[in-house]
């Protein structure tokens, strides 16, 4: 009878320090997210610096300014979306070279070009959908697209191969 109360003690006791470890493990990291969250640059001090570039700049969707677009550029690139690189598109004619990423949001594009609507396609392989931003302002992203004649050419370029695309 003894033993089996040691060995129920046992296992309770080994029970009670498991429940007790994680519990203090999940509120140790719920603290480290949370500085890591305060870690970031505050709201205030993200809209005076973004308040620093031309009032009067062009907007893009939904009235984004410069200065926004580098606030969510500056918040992908602490999430580390700008690692998830996965091809670049160049076009010779612009001196253009920007990253793609997979999946369009305000982020990716933000950073660049990322792939739009259709998840199947291939590069090489027909027409190729990319979203950009064009903020109207000359070297910012896809600003100088209009620059382009019909037939120069961009190279979209992977590790699979370099892929070619005329205008």
């Amino acid at each position: 009878m003894k033993k089996w109360l040691f060995g129920f003690l046992g296992v309770a006791l080994i029970v009670v320090c498991s429940v007790f470890g994680y519990v203090s493990y999940q509120k140790h990291e719920g603290e480290v997210f949370k500085q890591n969250i305060e870690k970031k640059m505050p709201v205030d001090q993200i809209n005076a610096h973004a308040k620093s570039y031309k009032e009067d700049a062009t907007n893009v969707n939904n009235d984004m300014s410069l200065g926004q677009m580098l606030s969510i550029q500056k918040e992908a690139i602490e999430m580390g979306v700008n690692k998830q690189v996965f091809a670049q598109i160049q076009i010779p004619a612009l001196g253009l070279a920007l990253p793609i990423f997979k999946g369009a949001n305000q982020y990716t594009l933000s950073l660049g070009a990322a792939t739009y609507f259709y998840e199947d396609a291939e590069m090489g392989k027909g027409n190729y959908v990319l979203a950009g931003h064009n903020m109207e302002m000359p070297g910012v992203l896809f600003s100088d697209i209009q620059k382009l004649s019909l037939g120069e050419v961009m190279d979209l370029v992977s590790n699979d191969g370099v892929y070619r695309y005329k205008v």
